[in-house]
């Protein structure tokens, strides 16, 4: 995440990715479509906590899906 912040210093969001996908250990992590206006999507295996704390770290609102 750290290389991707410097990347995208210095380049418009259009230019870093439309969609971006995270994967560890062959599970989806966090997915994002139509990066940067539409919403991160992060996998329920995280605690909420844990979700919140990385969205306000990024500058950003956690919002808790309540269809899930």
């Amino acid at each position: 995440m750290m290389a991707l912040a410097a990347i995208a210093e210095h380049h418009a969001e259009p230019e870093i990715a439309l969609f971006m996908v995270v994967i560890s250990d062959g599970s989806s992590v966090l997915e994002w479509y139509d990066a940067p206006d539409d919403p991160i999507s992060i996998s329920l295996d995280y605690p909420e906590d844990a979700v919140s704390s990385f969205a306000r770290t990024v500058g950003g609102v956690y919002v808790a899906d309540e269809g899930v």
